[in-house]
């Protein structure tokens, strides 16, 4: 979002770029933005040290920090976190509006990229300085984690941006563990 005030506050188009992995193995993951012109490499960089960006905290010995051992974001590498989250929770692409071809959300979780590629891979996407819009689809997943590791039938998140658009859509599943009732539901 913040990318996004950028970009609408100064008319130029901004890059939202992302790196690494979730724990453990490094690169940890970075999430920065800045002014597209710059590239994803100087952004990246620059992110390192900006209070703006987001980083995983990792200890010394690479161990994930408190505030990060309860979710995690799925990267390309651990692409079956997702899988096993879902656990028995509803398969979210037979729900609405992923199930529904009108919508423009149907099939985007296998054709458009997970922003996070993971590794020194790096995802990037540009928001216009013109419209305030994002240029391409893109989606995040998120999932409980416990122990570094995703928790069968634990809560999961995602968000999904389609290209041309400037809204970010939230969906939210409690999952089926601890009492939830496994429906995604918008938010």
């Amino acid at each position: 979002m913040s990318a996004q005030k950028r970009a609408s506050a100064t008319g130029r188009d901004v890059m939202v770029a992302t790196q690494g992995n979730w724990g453990g193995a490094a690169p940890t993951v970075l999430l920065g933005y800045g002014e597209a012109t710059d590239g994803s490499a100087q952004i990246l960089g620059d992110a390192v040290s900006s209070s703006e960006a987001f980083r995983v905290a990792v200890g010394p010995g690479g161990e994930l920090r408190r505030e990060h051992l309860h979710a995690g974001v799925v990267t390309q590498p651990n692409a079956d976190w997702w899988t096993t989250a879902c656990g028995t929770s509803d398969d979210i692409t037979a729900q609405p509006p992923f199930n529904q071809a009108s919508s423009g959300f149907q099939g985007v979780l296998t054709t458009a990229p997970n922003l996070f590629q993971g590794g020194g891979s790096v995802g990037t996407v540009r928001i216009s300085g013109a419209n305030k819009r994002f240029n391409s689809t893109f989606w995040i997943q998120v999932v409980a984690i416990a122990g570094g590791h995703p928790v069968i039938g634990g809560a999961m998140g995602l968000l999904v941006v389609q290209g041309n658009g400037a809204q970010v859509y939230k969906f939210y599943n409690p999952g089926v563990r601890d009492g939830g009732d496994g429906k995604w539901r918008k938010i």
